[in-house]
């Protein structure tokens, strides 16, 4: 059974002089305690904590930056490109003793797109700690071998969308702290112009769970 989730929001449009300069929209989750208070409250603090801190960074460096920009934006070249932040989150996993989810934060200042990064987790709430990739995985595993091997064939099958090195690639930007968790597997990911040009966008793979792939409720003791 999972655990409830309430969405926070942080959001605000700032100005300039009365012109629109920057807006931002902040979500995060807030997770009820049940049997798990004093991990629930040390989660969602670790949560709050980060949207505020992200807050204070769009208010004061961004905000700047956007006031410099539109204090340099020649007139008669049309409205003021609003520089914008939007911060979602998405439950993933959330089954026993077990939360999974990412949190994607897009953030346009100018020029002709915006950048998107993406964060993840997967805590265990009887233990009060966060999972780490290898833990997933039978003791002894070569865990990073076997996801590259997984990442590589399916790359095989839409090649036209990733960089022509992106085999070389998938190890020089792989990062261990790039997972989640769903009911059918791991998901692994790479950040846009990682292995594939930005249109592209964040590139997934997932391995499913069994032959030693541990489905994470597994790590959870009966109470």
């Amino acid at each position: 059974m999972g655990i409830p989730v309430k969405t926070m929001v942080l959001q605000k449009e700032m100005t300039c002089d009365g012109v629109p300069v920057l807006t931002y929209k902040i979500e995060y989750p807030a997770f009820e305690p049940g049997l798990y208070q004093l991990c629930a409250a040390m989660i969602n603090g670790c949560y709050r904590t980060k949207a505020l801190e992200y807050q204070a960074y769009l208010e004061q460096g961004l905000f700047s930056r956007a006031v410099e920009q539109l204090k340099a934006f020649p007139t008669g070249e049309g409205a003021f490109p609003i520089y914008e932040s939007l911060v979602t989150y998405h439950v993933t996993y959330n089954g026993d003793c077990i939360i999974s989810l990412y949190s994607d934060t897009y953030e346009y200042s100018g020029g002709a797109h915006g950048t998107t990064f993406r964060t993840s987790q997967t805590w265990n709430l009887q233990k009060c700690r966060r999972l780490q990739l290898g833990e997933l995985f039978a003791c002894g595993t070569d865990y990073q071998a076997l996801i590259l091997d997984k990442a590589e064939a399916e790359i095989g099958k839409e090649s036209e969308i990733y960089f022509e090195n992106a085999a070389e690639l998938l190890l020089e930007t792989f990062e261990s702290s790039r997972f989640y968790c769903t009911p059918e597997g791991i998901v692994v990911y790479y950040l846009p112009y990682e292995i594939a040009p930005y249109s592209s966008g964040i590139r997934e793979f997932c391995i499913p769970y069994g032959n030693g792939i541990y489905d994470p409720c597994q790590m959870c003791m009966t109470i």
